[in-house]
């Protein structure tokens, strides 16, 4: 499922149970972007990792276009435990 958190003037969106697809987490923390736009990329996004055995890696980039570049970092979770890919937006 999806977890959303709202702080300020900033939104934050994450995945929960990833794991299960042998998978790490994503997390969108601190983005000015709105809700919508937060968990309508992050659902995009890991269907396409779920449906295409995917798996994303610390330092590469991703977006809808060749000139979207969303930075992808793996570090300590925000809103989850261990491990999570945050995804700059």
């Amino acid at each position: 499922y999806f977890g959303i958190r709202k702080s300020g003037k900033t939104n934050s969106a994450y995945t929960y149970g990833l794991t299960n697809f042998v998978k790490q987490e994503m997390e969108i923390v601190n983005s000015s972007l709105g809700l919508e736009e937060i968990i309508d990329f992050l659902t995009n996004i890991t269907s396409y990792v779920v449906e295409n055995d995917i798996t994303l890696k610390s330092g590469e980039t991703l977006g809808y276009t060749a000139d979207q570049k969303i930075k992808i970092t793996s570090s300590k979770g925000h809103f989850v435990d261990g491990h999570s890919l945050k995804l700059e937006m």
